[in-house]
């Protein structure tokens, strides 16, 4: 009797810890118009920007990442009234290390009273997690592959073919906006979970 395959998938998650992290950073301005309300809020990006360059947040690291200039209306009583127009900026800066992002936010809040969202945390390509999560995928595979050729009375041979079906990594941290005004707590960025699946064909021996 010519043998025959069995395909097995094989998962597993191995945890790492963050190399990066992400925060958004929001400056706001209400004016009677729209043109200033952006001319003030341009003004407070600039302040935002000084201050990044002084933290030595290199210009690759941020970026605008929303513009945006609406009317503000307000219930009063029984109809809406306008309390002027809003303009927001919106930058995104990655950071690495979790060290920086304390100094970073309290001078941020001092000096620019921006909303914040954040961080999100990030593994790099090269993270060692990355191959850890693969190579417990595979031993995953292996171990599902001699189950079901126990059950079936019969061996397993040698490997035929094998595919990646993927990897993905869970970000982690706040994306709610908070408006900080008191001293920023310390971040811990813990660990991260990155998930493997691979689906490997064995030669199935009878």
């Amino acid at each position: 009797m010519q043998p025959g395959t069995i395909t097995v998938r094989g998962t597993a998650t191995a945890p790492g810890r963050p190399d990066d992290l992400r925060i958004v950073l929001t400056v706001t301005a209400l004016a009677p118009s729209p043109e200033a309300a952006l001319e003030d809020a341009g003004r407070r990006s600039e302040r935002l920007q000084a201050l990044l360059d002084d933290a030595g947040v290199p210009a690759a690291d941020r970026s605008t990442s929303a513009v945006s200039v609406g009317e503000v209306r307000e219930w009063d009583g029984n109809r809406q009234v306008s309390r002027g127009f809003q303009a927001a900026l919106t930058v995104a800066v990655r950071l690495t290390g979790a060290g920086a992002l304390g100094p970073l936010l309290a001078r941020a809040v001092a000096e620019v009273e921006p909303q914040v969202s954040g961080p999100t945390w990030r593994l790099a390509p090269d993270n060692p997690a990355h191959l850890d999560a693969c190579r417990l995928a595979v031993a995953d595979a292996r171990r599902r592959a001699e189950a079901y050729v126990e059950a079936l009375g019969a061996r397993l041979g040698e490997v035929v073919a094998v595919a990646e079906v993927g990897t993905a990594g869970a970000a982690g941290g706040y994306d709610q906006p908070m408006m900080l005004r008191a001293a920023v707590p310390p971040v811990d960025p813990g660990e991260i979970d990155v998930s493997a699946s691979i689906d490997v064909v064995f030669r199935l021996e009878l």
